[in-house]
């Protein structure tokens, strides 16, 4: 999905959007995890 807009109104996206969209993920996130 690309989101896409010539303004910025259509640029600005709420997070239930956002969500929506590229959707949550569950478990562990090796990005913050200190341990790795």
């Amino acid at each position: 999905y690309a989101i896409t807009g010539f303004t910025r109104a259509e640029m600005v996206h709420h997070k239930d959007k956002l969500l929506e969209i590229g959707g949550v993920m569950h478990g562990v996130v090796l990005k913050w995890n200190e341990k790795k």
